[in-house]
């Protein structure tokens, strides 16, 4: 297959964009691009999708979302609105968690995905908690990503917040998943061991956790200092900062994520650079929890590596660019400094989290590189350069229309339509679950 007359958005350094271009896929696995010229005729046997000048770029990554939060939209408040991070954590998301069951993790899971692909996403890392239906809970996610066809990595929240049975369970769900994935050896899926956040667990289950990781030689999937409640507790339980306490037990480390660092300490970046582990940031869910905004420079300043997630706040990872962007100039950052460290985060570094994760190039248009790509129904109006890519993304593609989707050589989304794949049924049925849901909570 060949995409054809394409605007490409590359994201190399050297070579950003080029016009007039072609991309030519072989199975899974883009083999060749540049400019028609006489690649045209190398490939004009191959089935062809002209976009017409439209941009392609890799498909996007989103390094941190909780895809069973997509059936908790619209959902009515009970009693008074929460009015800060903890109250909306215990009237919101711990009673949704708690009231989940397989079915709803498996239509939670398929209309995120839904929304995943129509926003460009290819690859979508979740985080999952069910408490009431922990065993098998991650087989009810994956099914969807089989099914939708997105590339997908998936771990399970430990805590003790519901009792030490359920962070037992939530401890063998981890294993027993990432066993699964590792004698499936599916480029599409893969796993990581996950935690909930420092405060929500005990010294004994955090060892427990740490030691079954180690056995499997995985990373770890955690919250980190997501609000200042998660710092005071770990200080006044544990005698420690989140980051100080999971970097001395292992949890953070090469491979692993720290997601939202929000409230982080003057030694706090020393530990995290230190450790290796990578910051995932969601600005659009931190503010709107009121959480706050972690400060992007900084953090790569100190040299750790960072990445966007959604955290199940939106589906697109175009739209946390802009506002990753726009976040970082009301702490007082340079237009400039602001772009360009929102697009290192959103672009760069999430197609390295995605190729460290799944082993073949992922996030990158290049030969050999899975093909998972997207097509937007963009013309740039002003002319491309490499000084102004950054604003051309945050102003124009983030607010473009997805044309097309395309995942390890598959096309599974092309102008409203998921071929092969009922989508008004899925979504009535999701409403159906939605409802019972609501009900039960």
């Amino acid at each position: 297959m060949i995409l054809n007359n394409a605007t490409l958005v590359t994201f190399w350094a050297s070579k950003p964009f080029l016009t007039d271009a072609l991309i030519a896929i072989e199975g899974k696995t883009i083999i060749d691009f540049g400019r028609v010229g006489k690649l045209i005729d190398r490939y004009q046997d191959a089935d062809t999708l002209d976009v017409e000048g439209r941009i392609v770029m890799p498909g996007l990554v989103n390094a941190h979302t909780h895809l069973r939060r997509t059936l908790a939209r619209g959902m009515p408040v009970r009693g008074e609105p929460p009015r800060s991070f903890p109250e909306m954590q215990e009237s919101t998301w711990w009673r949704l968690d708690r009231a989940l069951s397989q079915e709803d993790n498996q239509w939670g899971a398929r209309v995120g995905l839904l929304d995943s692909v129509r926003a460009g996403v290819t690859t979508v890392i979740d985080h999952h908690s069910s408490p009431a239906a922990i065993p098998g809970s991650l087989d009810s996610v994956w099914q969807a990503f089989a099914e939708v066809g997105v590339r997908g990595s998936l771990s399970y929240a430990v805590t003790d917040r519901y009792g030490e049975r359920a962070s037992r369970a939530g401890i063998e769900e981890n294993r027993r998943f990432i066993e699964r994935y590792k004698s499936e050896r599916s480029e599409m899926m893969t796993g990581l061991f996950g935690l909930d956040s420092s405060a929500s667990l005990s010294d004994e289950t955090l060892d427990r956790a740490v030691s079954v990781a180690n056995e499997l030689g995985c990373g770890f999937h955690v919250h980190v200092a997501e609000d200042g409640t998660d710092l005071e507790n770990t200080r006044l339980h544990f005698g420690t900062t989140p980051v100080e306490r999971l970097a001395s037990k292992g949890v953070l480390k090469e491979g692993s994520l720290a997601v939202h660092c929000v409230h982080l300490e003057e030694d706090d970046y020393r530990h995290l650079k230190k450790s290796g582990a990578r910051c995932v940031l969601n600005p659009q869910s931190n503010a709107d929890s009121g959480a706050g905004a972690a400060d992007v420079s900084r953090i790569r300043g100190a040299g750790i590596p960072t990445a966007l997630g959604t955290d199940g706040f939106t589906a697109s990872v175009l739209e946390e660019f802009r506002a990753a962007a726009l976040l970082q100039r009301i702490l007082g950052r340079r237009s400039s400094e602001a772009n360009r460290e929102a697009f290192q985060t959103a672009f760069v570094g999430n197609a390295v989290l995605a190729t460290k994760l799944f082993g073949p190039t992922v996030g990158k248009i290049k030969p050999g590189a899975r093909a998972d790509l997207l097509v937007l129904d963009h013309r740039p109006a002003t002319p491309l350069a490499v000084e102004n890519l950054a604003e051309h993304v945050s102003f124009g593609l983030s607010r473009a229309p997805v044309y097309a989707v395309v995942i390890n050589g598959k096309l599974v989304f092309q102008q409203g339509v998921f071929p092969g794949l009922d989508e008004p049924r899925i979504r009535a049925r999701a409403r159906e679950a939605a409802k019972r849901l609501w009900e039960r909570m």
